[in-house]
């Protein structure tokens, strides 16, 4: 077989179907475009298959498969895309049961037992994907074993079975995105419905032209709620220089027109010594762009307000960081180490140089209480913050998803995984109040912090703030 025989299907997946380009923006497939640009320059041709642009029923996706035969179908996602995964491995293999499926993301680094075991797929790419993918290409082109290509785990004898990690590649040896492998423009043009989400009010929003952007992969901690807790040995944290960085944003701006970044990292902004050489590279350049980064709690403190300044000089709209709980109990267990005192001076010292706050919240550990709620949201309330809501979600091989199957709250992994859903819904609750009771007091403190703030949010879109459903 050699590489103009080998047909090839990437597939973008929809997590929300009813989330379309017509109603509200949608995501651009970073990752698998960064995988899918490397195999292009590695010679070989492919189709893509981009749901999120042009979703598929069932029945339309077993036509598309029918009409020819793929020797690899490539799929990406997240833990809680499991169950649309498996569906579209069934859908592939009644199709032609000798595709190999391969999977990427955090799903396969997560859950690459009930992929393989489970769900059908025949490879799991563990950690970092673009040159994993390529050597799997030519293995399956040479008709040889996958026992040593690095960084995957695939069934051998019935049972999983894993290579060694993969060490990953200088950050700044990869090679630009070719972003035209997937209808860029339609991702960027689904901004336009932006005025539909929460910040409705900020007018950096408007004439959005969007596109992300990896700044840095992995983290240097580890929350127990978090995935970085299996994710750490193939994923570590490292980060561009400013130099590639500013080069990546000029090539945007010129092929696409992007007047918005979104840094889509773990963490963009970690320390003064990393986060102040970029921000100076990207003033310096006077790139003309408006950004949404990541940051840690304790990034911004007494002392470092020029470090703020920069952040608004170069172009920060929004910095997004976790609060998580206020509670200093809550806190220790998730291994956050910050503090609420530390998380009040940052969202001050932002709303000084005027940079929003995005502001995550996870609720429902095991110690959560009625008064450990109002700890949390008096915070917020007193610094004028409005969270993002999440409710704990137990992800597989984190220590608190290993606490709930020895408490009995998990029992079926396959089941657990093809339900747990998104973190702004409750779908297990590990506190001593009722769901009901729970989430009445969840609401009852947006509620107060909505009316004080003044801000346009209907009681249904408190904890998701995306309006499908545009007014008259």
């Amino acid at each position: 077989m050699t590489k103009s025989d080998l047909n090839i299907l990437f597939i973008a997946i929809n997590y929300r179907p009813e989330w379309t380009k017509e109603k509200t923006l949608i995501f651009f497939p970073l990752g698998l475009c960064n995988v899918a640009s490397e195999t292009k320059r590695a010679g070989y041709s492919f189709d893509i298959l981009d749901l999120n642009v042009t979703p598929k029923t069932d029945e339309e996706l077993k036509d598309f498969l029918r009409n020819k035969r793929y020797d690899v179908i490539a799929v990406a996602g997240l833990t809680h895309s499991y169950g649309i995964i498996k569906n579209i491995v069934r859908i592939a293999k009644e199709a032609h049961p000798d595709t190999s499926f391969v999977i990427g993301d955090a799903a396969a680094s997560s859950i690459p037992e009930l992929l393989l075991e489970k769900a059908g797929a025949d490879i799991a790419v563990i950690g970092e994907g673009r040159y994993t993918f390529v050597d799997l290409l030519r293995a399956i082109e040479n008709g040889d074993g996958f026992d040593s290509i690095e960084g995957i785990a695939y069934l051998k004898d019935g049972k999983t079975f894993h290579t060694p990690v993969r060490t990953p590649a200088a950050m700044d040896s990869y090679e630009l995105p070719i972003w035209d492998i997937f209808e860029a423009e339609e991702y960027i043009c689904s901004a336009t419905n932006y005025e539909n989400m929460r910040l409705d009010d900020n007018a950096y929003v408007h004439k959005m032209r969007p596109l992300p952007i990896h700044s840095s992969k992995g983290c240097p901690f580890r929350c127990t709620f978090c995935e970085n807790n299996y994710f750490h040995k193939a994923n570590p944290w490292r980060y561009h220089s400013p130099q590639y960085l500013v080069s990546v944003i000029k090539a945007m701006k010129e092929r696409h027109g992007i007047n918005y970044l979104y840094f889509w990292d773990d963490l963009t902004f970690f320390t003064p010594e990393q986060s102040e050489p970029l921000l100076q590279a990207i003033i310096d350049a006077d790139l003309g762009v408006r950004f949404s980064a990541i940051a840690r709690v304790g990034l911004l403190k007494k002392g470092r307000e020029r470090l703020a300044e920069m952040l608004r000089d170069a172009g920060c709209a929004i910095l997004n960081y976790s609060l998580e709980s206020a509670s200093p109990d809550i806190l220790k267990v998730m291994n956050k180490h910050i503090t609420a005192e530390q998380f009040a001076v940052q969202k001050r010292m932002l709303d000084r140089v005027g940079i929003a706050s995005g502001i995550n919240i996870v609720l429902g550990y095991p110690q959560e209480t009625e008064k450990t709620i109002d700890e949390t949201f008096k915070l917020l309330y007193d610094v004028d913050g409005f969270p993002s809501v999440g409710y704990i979600l137990p992800i597989p091989n984190t220590p608190i998803f290993d606490y709930a199957v020895e408490k009995g709250l998990i029992g079926d992994i396959e089941e657990y995984v093809l339900n747990m859903g998104e973190r702004q819904f409750l779908k297990m609750n590990m506190t001593g109040m009722t769901d009901e009771r729970f989430q009445q007091v969840v609401h009852e403190h947006l509620r107060k912090i909505r009316d004080k703030m003044g801000l346009k949010i209907d009681d249904e879109h408190l904890i998701c703030g995306t309006v499908l459903d545009k007014e008259d």
